[in-house]
């Protein structure tokens, strides 16, 4: 699968290039040479060999190329009804298997690599945050515009998927992001929001390299999964201070992160921002501020799914206070998606700030 996108990343970068898009192929060659440049990094940190095949691991968010290229073509609409598709297609088979899952019909073993435990929720299956996400708000969207009974049980089902994910977070942000929507919340109103969200938080982890004292997660610490944030948050700091510039690195396999930080079990990803700081060094972070600036404008073009995209990717941003999506596979495509549409638009349009209203 992973290699697939590959190819399709080569594909039509050269397709652009063809036509004589360079911008975009320049931004995917950019983000290509950074993946490649924190395996290395990683490599002489830890002293493993660099794995450079362990990079397509981390190639999803470079297939905005292939979004682009889609968009351009005038079929943002068609693609987008493509990606809802799947992402239905996911969320049903989600609903499904948890509520099987939940009944004890299914038989563990089955499921067991998607199964995550803790002491306060106990087991429940990983759930791809961006497809159920992105089906939930389009039907949200519907509903408020059209209601009729395939809405309403597609909506119905969405978020029963998000409910029995029982990601406290997750829920949380996706109930006050459907909020905002359901009061009309104006699209520059809840951009702001979330990315002011993101930005408070950023402060608040950096805070902790002025205070060694400081761990903005010992509030949680009784948690259990509160408590394991407070552990990573110590060690990425502990070993950022000795890598400011570029970070930690990506690893090839957690196996191999759990060399340099003694804990098989951390991820970077539970870190938010710092997370991103820790994998993909400061350019990294930059990249990934910038485009969370990008993603929370206007999905114009899209049609009858602007406002479902631009849901999505305040969702995503707000939610990056703890998993930062965009980078990661469960919201890496929705992120390439707002990503390539956005790079589609005419060159003089893509900083307009005209303000689009809720459907």
């Amino acid at each position: 699968m992973l290699g697939l996108c590959a190819a399709l990343v080569i594909f039509y970068s050269l397709a652009s290039l063809l036509r004589g898009n360079v911008l975009p192929v320049l931004i995917a060659l950019g983000a290509a040479l950074l993946i490649v440049n924190q395996l290395e990094v990683f490599s002489n940190v830890s002293g493993q060999p660099v794995l450079v095949n362990a990079g397509f691991q981390y190639i999803l968010p470079l297939t905005f190329i292939a979004f682009y290229y889609v968009a351009t073509c005038g079929l943002r609409e068609y693609f987008v009804n493509t990606l809802l598709a799947y992402a239905f297609a996911y969320t049903a088979f989600y609903f499904a298997m948890a509520v099987l899952y939940q009944l004890h019909i299914l038989p563990p073993i089955l499921l067991e690599p998607l199964v995550l435990t803790d002491i306060e929720r106990g087991e429940r299956l990983f759930n791809y945050t961006g497809a159920s996400t992105f089906a939930w708000f389009v039907f949200l969207s519907r509903i408020r515009t059209s209601f009729s009974v395939q809405n309403a049980v597609g909506a119905l089902i969405a978020g029963a998927a998000i409910v029995l994910s029982l990601s406290r977070v997750f829920i949380l942000v996706i109930a006050i992001v459907s909020i905002f929507e359901m009061l009309n919340f104006k699209t520059l109103t809840i951009r702001r929001i979330c990315l002011s969200v993101l930005y408070l938080a950023t402060l608040t982890y950096l805070y902790g390299f002025l205070d060694p004292k400081w761990n903005p997660f010992d509030i949680f610490s009784s948690d259990s999964s509160g408590g394991a944030r407070a552990e990573e948050y110590d060690v990425a700091r502990l070993l950022l201070h000795g890598n400011l510039l570029y970070g930690v690195g990506i690893p090839a396999t957690t196996l191999d992160l759990g060399f340099v930080t003694g804990n098989e079990f951390f991820a970077a990803s539970d870190l938010g921002t710092l997370g991103i700081w820790f994998d993909w060094g400061l350019v990294g972070f930059a990249l990934f501020l910038v485009g969370c600036h990008i993603i929370t404008r206007a999905a114009r073009g899209a049609g009858q799914f602007h406002r479902a995209l631009f849901l999505t990717g305040a969702f995503i941003v707000a939610y990056s206070v703890l998993a930062p999506l965009p980078f990661y596979p469960s919201g890496a495509i929705y992120f390439a998606a707002l990503l390539g549409i956005w790079l589609s638009r005419p060159a003089h349009r893509l900083f307009q700030t005209r303000e689009v209203q809720p459907i």
